[in-house]
């Protein structure tokens, strides 16, 4: 069995890491491998090796993807067995807390032929320049994009008739809420969705499978269910919007296997945001999101470039990476977890 997120994400507020939700608060860290090493050295094959051995056990696997490249790893996560494995470099840099006693650094860049390597210098500084650049035009785009949103969802907010959206909330949850120590755990903070060099990438429609689902519709699909979570105080699993983190996209109530969404899957129940209104939006509200779309298209376009940059850096890595070395470490770690 296995479940897809994304533990940080590209946003109005830059790189916005989640890392540190990765396992949930309460939760025993029975092993944590933090993997080191530059661009296409293999971190995200050996954790791409570790999961399909996982799961080929029949291993509850959290799979952790990355917003820069969402073909690729950041973490991978063995639940019932408390084992992590994730990438510790930029941006998301890692160390262990407790050096050898809970975690480890496996350093796949000692593979590095450093003669073979340092004739790639100038590039790989380059390279790394540029895509930082593009980076942070993207994060500029995205940020504007952002300041946009938050007016929409704010003048949403103001049009819902709260009481008829709290009538809602307490028929989708049946009148009990998880709160803060129930089921033994806390808010757990996460992304289903990431904007990416492909564009929006979602996991939305696969959390709903195996799941009773309720799902938010319309325009004002994310202010609705934003507010309907802040005013209860709801304690589940919170999966946060990617453009503004600081707001609720989805949320999961695993006690109850319920699934409550603001993304366009089909579900099990529906609700059309607009008929929780008490008055209608301005129509410069609709302006604002066709703006806030462009801005994000602009910013995808920054992170395509970002991607070509990124996989140029892989290749001057892997043409100095002692790969054979680096599947016996691969090999040496999965006996190691006795995968």
């Amino acid at each position: 069995m296995e479940e897809c997120y994304f533990a940080g994400g590209n946003s109005g507020e830059g790189f916005y890491d989640c890392f540190d939700q990765i396992i949930p608060k309460g939760e025993k860290k029975e092993y944590v491998i933090i993997l080191k090493g530059g661009p296409g050295v293999g971190k995200s094959t050996l954790m791409k090796r570790v999961a399909r051995a996982a799961m080929k056990k029949k291993e509850k696997t959290e799979l952790f993807w990355c917003s820069g490249d969402p073909d690729s790893l950041d973490a991978v996560r063995i639940v019932g067995r408390g084992i992590l494995i994730l990438d510790g470099t930029a941006p998301h840099c890692k160390d262990p807390v407790y050096p050898g006693a809970v975690e480890e650094i496996l350093n796949l860049g000692e593979q590095i032929d450093r003669e073979k390597i340092l004739l790639r210098r100038s590039e790989i500084v380059q390279l790394s320049q540029e895509n930082k650049e593009y980076y942070r035009r993207a994060y500029a785009l995205l940020h504007c994009a952002a300041g946009l949103e938050e007016e929409v969802m704010r003048e949403f907010f103001d049009c819902l008739d709260k009481k008829r959206v709290n009538k809602l909330w307490e028929t989708i949850c049946g009148g009990t809420e998880e709160k803060d120590g129930e089921g033994g755990e806390e808010a757990r903070t996460l992304f289903l969705d990431a904007i990416t060099w492909k564009g929006r990438v979602s996991f939305a429609e696969e959390m709903v499978q195996g799941r009773r689902s309720v799902g938010m519709k319309g325009e004002a699909a994310g202010a609705l269910l934003d507010y309907m979570v802040r005013q209860s105080d709801a304690r589940g699993f919170w999966c946060l919007n990617p453009l503004l983190p600081e707001r609720v996209s989805h949320i999961i109530f695993e006690n109850r296997n319920l699934f409550v969404t603001s993304a366009a899957v089909e579900t099990d129940q529906s609700e059309e945001s607009e008929e929780y209104f008490c008055r209608k939006p301005s129509a410069e509200l609709f302006r604002y999101q066709k703006e806030k779309e462009r801005l994000v298209s602009m910013a995808v376009k920054c992170l395509k470039q970002c991607k070509k940059l990124h996989d140029e850096l892989e290749g001057c890595y892997r043409e100095c990476v002692d790969f054979i070395k680096i599947t016996e470490r691969s090999d040496e770690l999965l006996r190691k977890l006795g995968l």
